[in-house]
């Protein structure tokens, strides 16, 4: 089944929020927003598609863009989880910064990872 591993678990499924939809979107196995489904009669139920749209031009790496479904963690208690949902479902895509220098005028923290001594 589709979804977080702990959606199986229905307390946890409600508890944090884990399952998102149903949402309607388009597509279907010949096109380029490719969903898969099962069943004859609509709404025909989508078991899997794409889970990222990059779209980069290498003269302008800068101004790539990426679309995410559902969020960038996988962590429900995460304000990340599913904050792609909105943009995934409506097709906008967010830049992407590539460069250096781009990226450090957009991040919005550092994480730095050290090995214990």
């Amino acid at each position: 089944e589709p979804g977080h591993p702990f959606a199986r678990n229905r307390t946890l499924d409600r508890l944090l929020r884990l399952r998102r939809g149903p949402i309607a979107i388009g597509g279907d196995g010949t096109t380029l927003d490719v969903a898969r489904g099962s069943g004859m009669r609509p709404p025909f139920p989508v078991r899997h598609g794409p889970v990222c749209r990059f779209v980069v031009d290498l003269a302008d790496p800068d101004g790539a863009s990426l679309l995410v479904a559902g969020g960038q963690s996988g962590n429900p208690l995460s304000p990340h989880y599913a904050d792609s949902v909105p943009g995934w479902v409506s097709g906008e895509a967010w830049n992407v910064p590539f460069t250096r220098r781009a990226v450090e005028e957009r991040a919005a923290g550092t994480l730095r990872l050290a090995p214990a001594r």
